[in-house]
């Protein structure tokens, strides 16, 4: 079986190495991550909260809101979609609260739990993460893992 390298440890790659983590398959995954810290972005985004979904209670279509990716979204969604988000940090000790627009955060509303959440699962799992690796600079023997 071959390693599984993901590249950036934002929210995406996190989530990942967290669900592969979870799922147990065997393989070693590392998290490759250009700046020195994990998850910057996310600590700051929605001003500290953490906008983690959306309710998508009010949209007629994703069109609406997903204009150049609405087929791509509406697939993603299917598969884990607002409600699956919404019971996985639960799970992970992250219940969540939706405002009145249908921004779904933390009911903490700090970042840092949902950070936290992520991390915890993903070196739970065995996942690594390498910090200050420049993936766009690697040949094909450079031992960056």
């Amino acid at each position: 079986m071959r390693d599984i390298a993901i590249v950036g440890a934002g929210a995406a790659g996190m989530m990942t190495a967290a669900l592969l983590a979870e799922a147990g398959l065997g393989r070693r995954v590392v998290v490759l991550e250009r700046r020195t810290r994990a998850m910057g972005k996310l600590l700051i985004t929605g001003g500290g909260r953490c906008n983690l979904t959306n309710t998508f209670e009010g949209v007629r279509s994703l069109a609406d809101v997903y204009p150049r990716g609405h087929r791509l979204m509406k697939r993603l969604l299917a598969d884990f979609g607002a409600a699956q988000v919404r019971e996985w940090f639960a799970r992970h000790g992250v219940p969540t609260v939706a405002q009145a627009d249908g921004c779904v955060f933390p009911r903490s509303q700090r970042a840092a739990d949902v950070a936290n959440a992520l991390w915890r699962t993903a070196a739970e799992g065995g996942a690594e993460v390498r910090t200050g690796v420049d993936v766009a600079n690697c040949s094909a023997n450079t031992p960056y893992y």
